[in-house]
């Protein structure tokens, strides 16, 4: 798993809310989870602790689903690069084009995620990743929210393929067999 470091960093908090979603199975049970953790930690850490759960969370649904004819991504690589400048991932795919992939926490799932959001991800994936965010379908985004503000689809409309908090509950909610594949592959990172 590409995100190792982020699940070392808050081993017990991870394999705690794993544990649970193994029973809830529901993404609205993850992020009660993740709020009631967060509630631990020194104030600084609350919104990156938040995002790298959630990072951790979209490398697991794109790896299972690597294959879905609307969502997926083959060659799903997390960027490691120290900042966070916009793209969080890069994929390939299922037309095998280079596409960035943006991780969007959000608790309340009316906080729409902003044109300034993806205008953050697009820049950092043509000047630092030297990908064609120009074509339809190029940057992913995977959000707890419900989507994004009318100024960020005006602009952005076919380049954006949204993965929201309704198609994550599609495709994870009651997925008993996703969630402890998910917990399996966490205790597996957390025991290496």
């Amino acid at each position: 798993m590409k995100t190792k470091t982020k699940i070392l960093c808050y081993k017990n908090d991870y394999n705690n809310i794993f544990k649970t979603l193994v029973d809830t199975s529901t993404i609205k049970s993850f992020i009660k989870e993740i709020e009631f953790a967060s509630k631990t930690l020194d104030a600084n850490l609350i919104s990156v602790f938040k995002g790298d759960m959630l990072e951790v969370l979209a490398e697991l649904y794109f790896n299972a689903f690597e294959n879905d004819r609307a969502t997926g991504i083959h060659n799903y690589s997390p960027t490691i690069n120290g900042e966070d400048y916009g793209v969080d991932a890069i994929g390939t795919n299922i037309t095998l084009e280079q596409v960035a992939v943006q991780v969007k926490y959000r608790s309340n799932i009316n906080d729409l995620i902003t044109y300034s959001d993806i205008a953050k991800t697009f820049t950092d994936g043509v000047i630092n990743y030297n990908l064609d965010l120009t074509r339809n379908k190029s940057i992913y985004l995977f959000t707890t929210s419900k989507g994004v503000t009318h100024h960020c689809d005006h602009v952005f409309n076919s380049r954006l393929v949204i993965i929201n908090r309704q198609t994550i509950n599609k495709k994870l909610n009651n997925n008993k067999k996703f969630w402890l594949d998910a917990y399996s592959i966490i205790q597996e990172v957390i025991n290496e």
